[in-house]
């Protein structure tokens, strides 16, 4: 939950800074960066899914182990050190 709190809490700032400056300033490309922003906005989270699945299997980041019983410990001691050392992949 303090992941989420701190997350929260550092999107608020940022985004507000930018609506701030948006909505006070004047400067050339303001329409252009309104218009990007808008449209990021308006792509649903699950379509960029497809290209993040792609990046993690390219890289063998999909191969890495990390399930286990956590109840008695598993992989959960090895933590990411079944992550591979080098990629084979271009």
């Amino acid at each position: 939950m303090l992941v989420t709190v701190i997350a929260t809490i550092i999107t608020l700032l940022i985004n507000s800074m930018a609506a701030f400056a948006l909505a006070k300033y004047k400067f050339r490309g303001q329409r252009l960066m309104f218009v990007m922003i808008l449209a990021t906005l308006m792509v649903p989270p699950a379509v960029t899914l497809v290209g993040v699945f792609k990046m993690i299997t390219m890289t063998g980041l999909s191969e890495i182990d990390l399930g286990g019983d956590y109840s008695r410990g598993g992989n959960a001691r090895r933590g990411l050190s079944a992550a591979p050392v080098a990629c084979d992949h271009p």
